[in-house]
């Protein structure tokens, strides 16, 4: 499975003890509402088949900001491995 695969992928630049899980359940996001820049609701339909990453932190808190720029590379790394190779 591709999910699986990825997760394999991303696991090894993933910094310790951030985990990697997997949501298959469709009703992870079921009654959550969703919003994204320039359009007014995303749908949970929308998202299928798409890698989905949920962070929340705070500017004051240290930890988080000590976080974000491991998690960049992490974000990085993902983006690279889940583009569209252009000659293949």
């Amino acid at each position: 499975m591709f999910t699986g695969t990825l997760t394999r992928q991303v696991r090894s630049v993933v910094p310790l003890g951030l985990r990697i899980t997997s949501a298959r359940s469709q009703h992870f996001l079921a009654n959550v509402p969703l919003k994204k820049r320039g359009v007014d609701k995303v749908s949970v339909e929308d998202l299928k088949g798409k890698m989905l990453l949920l962070y929340f932190s705070a500017g004051w808190c240290r930890s988080c900001r000590m976080f974000t720029p491991k998690l960049k590379v992490v974000v990085s790394a993902a983006s690279l491995m889940c583009s569209p190779r252009k000659g293949i």
